[in-house]
């Protein structure tokens, strides 16, 4: 579980990106989500945050998608903790991916919105790098060629 708590109750930023390391384009499959709640004590006055979570995809710089996941807002996890949800992806191919939490009330002496939630299980299908298909390739000639040297 990724936690990506917004700034009024966590301190953080409300928004997660993720790429390869090495760099490369991925197929977007889905990823499982929910609301963080406020901790107050009282489940009857638990605040959620974010109303929906923003899913930018990106690709060369370039927005190729960008869509918001709704969120059920209930707080109906086991022990009241939050509940995920799972959100298919759009199958697009892109290098990086931008979460973010938005449209979450306004928490009561904060004065902004928190719009945390929570990111787990990021689905994703790693493109083969034409290198490495090329360097695959290679060796499968390789074996092929070294079994016709046996015969």
């Amino acid at each position: 579980t990724l936690l990506a708590a917004g700034p009024v109750l966590a301190g953080f930023a409300n928004q997660v990106t993720f790429t390869r390391e090495e760099g490369g384009t991925f197929t977007f499959l889905g990823f499982d989500g929910a609301e963080v709640f406020e901790t107050t004590g009282d489940p009857t006055l638990a605040v959620w945050a974010a109303l929906e979570i923003n899913v930018v995809g990106m690709l060369n710089g370039l927005e190729a998608f960008n869509v918001n996941f709704l969120l059920d807002t209930l707080i109906d996890g086991p022990g009241g903790i939050d509940d995920f949800q799972t959100f298919i992806g759009n199958g697009a191919s892109v290098d990086t991916l931008i979460f973010t939490g938005v449209n979450g009330p306004i928490i009561p002496g904060a004065g902004e919105p928190n719009n945390g939630v929570s990111l787990a299980n990021l689905r994703v299908h790693v493109v083969p790098e034409p290198g490495s298909l090329a360097l695959g390739a290679l060796g499968i000639a390789a074996m092929l060629a070294g079994r016709r040297r046996q015969r």
